[in-house]
């Protein structure tokens, strides 16, 4: 499994093998970053897990730290003999064996990141002491961007497809076929932002489907908003992963994009093929041309959601429970 159309066999193989992620060293405890306190996020590597240990310990190694992760994000089974044919295939795949030298080069070291989360996760359970993150773990071999990470709110824990972060250092797999605006992302400065973005993710009560425009414009400016409380020092572009060009566009087009909403009557729709090109990653939003930002939408409900907070007076919990997307926009007196 070599070249370009390497990875689509290789990445298959890895979504069977885990749905998800744990892990740790062989032999130790895995984890990144020294002298950890009480309370201090643990990130724990799969990928260093499969690579690493020998083949005798694998299977006890796999399910020990399948234990300490004790995540429905993670599927182990050490077990089977069919899964551990999977996980030996993956040791030796020589694309899966460049993609993890590639992670490990730019990765090797996520004390940083365990330090940010520990940061930004104390922020948040300041604000809601229900909001809670125990810990992360990274894997390779996630089946595309839209999983780069995940999280559950029950357990505690948070899963990152590390490989999504290193796709620009891919050249010679030609980035695997993903697109320039989505290997762009894949940079390590939008990888705490993600975290947090993926865990705000689940504390954001949604109402019954079918979801209007402005269902979704609210629930990603809750998501924004919640960036803009648990990580205060990060910019803004990064939060809703902006070039600064677009970062520009957005600011000076918010009223722009307003007004089409309104004259085509789009804000209560729950035709998803109606304004999916106004929600989807992009280069662009089509219905504003080149040089637009993607996602035009969810810039204008992060400002909403901004006003209805300083109107409202409402608390972060307050907000996330709040599944009324109408009584936020009234609430906020928006008006671009």
């Amino acid at each position: 499994m070599s070249g370009p159309g390497g990875r689509g066999a290789a990445w298959r193989m890895a979504a069977a093998l885990v749905c998800a992620v744990t892990a740790a060293a062989c032999g130790g405890n895995g984890t990144d970053g020294g002298g950890r306190r009480d309370g201090d996020m643990e990130i724990m590597r799969l990928e260093r897990v499969i690579m690493d240990c020998d083949e005798a310990s694998l299977p006890e190694a796999l399910q020990r730290f399948d234990e300490e992760l004790a995540s429905p994000l993670l599927t182990l089974r050490p077990q089977e003999q069919e899964f551990m044919e999977m996980v030996r295939q993956y040791r030796t795949d020589s694309v899966m064996r460049d993609i993890d030298a590639t992670v490990q080069r730019r990765y090797g070291d996520l004390g940083w990141l365990e330090r940010a989360l520990t940061e930004a996760v104390q922020r948040a359970s300041k604000l809601d002491k229900g909001i809670g993150l125990r810990k992360a773990a990274t894997f390779i071999g996630s089946s595309g961007y839209a999983d780069r990470v995940r999280a559950d709110r029950e357990s505690a824990t948070l899963v990152i497809a590390i490989d999504q972060y290193a796709v620009g250092g891919m050249e010679r797999y030609g980035f695997f076929g993903d697109p320039m605006y989505v290997v762009r992302l894949s940079d390590s400065a939008y990888l705490t932002a993600d975290c947090m973005a993926a865990l705000a993710h689940e504390y954001i009560a949604m109402p019954p489907e079918p979801w209007s425009l402005l269902d979704y414009m609210v629930a990603e400016g809750k998501e924004l908003f919640f960036l803009d409380q648990t990580l205060p020092r990060t910019a803004d572009s990064i939060k809703i992963r902006y070039t600064r060009q677009q970062m520009e566009w957005a600011e000076r087009h918010e009223a722009k994009v307003w007004a089409y909403l309104l004259h085509n009557k789009l804000l209560f729709n729950t035709d998803v093929t109606a304004f999916h090109n106004l929600i989807d990653e992009a280069p662009k939003t089509n219905a504003f041309g080149n040089e637009s930002a993607p996602r035009a939408v969810e810039y204008v409900g992060w400002q909403m959601v901004r006003q209805y907070m300083k109107r409202s007076g409402a608390s972060l919990h307050e907000l996330m429970e709040e599944t009324d997307a109408r009584k936020i926009l009234e609430g906020s007196g928006y008006r671009p």
